[in-house]
């Protein structure tokens, strides 16, 4: 994950200010979500997540009882002054959108690894 971040992320070969560089690049996790290529390169993140959490499930390991580390760490920008979207702001730690179902109104569909179903 933190590898592709790195190898998408595009840094201008000039800086804004002597060693103040452009941050908004998937290289930077702070802003990475203000790089246009992120939400296509999350979306298959979220979705792999999903997967994950249905074999959990599947198993009996419920995601309340998994490991989330770092996950009640502020999510920034998100929780500052500079977001005024109240959809986002209220989810700004990271344990707040491990529910995405709960947490965000959306399920997938048919959720699939290797064209498997999660009980197969």
């Amino acid at each position: 994950h933190n590898q592709v971040h790195n190898q998408l992320g595009f840094t201008p070969s000039t800086c804004l200010k002597e060693g103040e560089c452009y941050p908004y690049t998937m290289q930077n996790n702070t802003y990475a979500s203000f790089d246009p290529i992120f939400m296509i390169f999350h979306t298959m993140v979220d979705y792999q997540w999903a997967v994950f959490q249905a074999l959990q499930e599947h198993r009996g390991l419920l995601y309340e009882n998994d490991c989330h580390p770092y996950f009640d760490e502020k999510l920034l920008p998100y929780s500052t002054h500079f977001n005024s979207n109240n959809a986002t702001k209220s989810h700004s730690l990271g344990i707040e959108t491990v529910n995405y179902k709960k947490e965000f109104g959306y399920k997938y569909d048919d959720l699939k690894l290797n064209n498997m179903t999660i009980p197969e």
